[in-house]
């Protein structure tokens, strides 16, 4: 975006920042999970810029689960090419 507006990388990092306590807080497995997370959200942050009207937050949940199902849907694939 430009100058005033900041662009939803922007947005995302200093959502990041303000969570840092709270990754602090947890324990080294469950911190590499955030982290993981966090790059998940990253992973999407220019298809977030698309729809500006759509809260910060809202749009790094939805770009966390489309990892994640992602991720769920090659598993799936694995268990079925190996005769599960």
């Amino acid at each position: 975006m430009g100058r005033t507006v900041p662009s939803f990388r922007m947005l995302l990092e200093g959502i990041i920042e303000e969570l840092s306590a709270f990754r602090r807080a947890l324990r080294g497995e469950d911190r590499d999970a955030f982290d993981s997370l966090m790059n998940k959200a990253r992973e999407h942050a220019s298809s977030c810029t698309v729809v500006p009207t759509l809260d910060p937050m809202e749009a790094i949940f939805l770009s966390i689960l489309v990892e994640q199902q992602k991720e769920i849907s090659s598993l799936r694939e694995a268990l079925s090419t190996d005769g599960r």
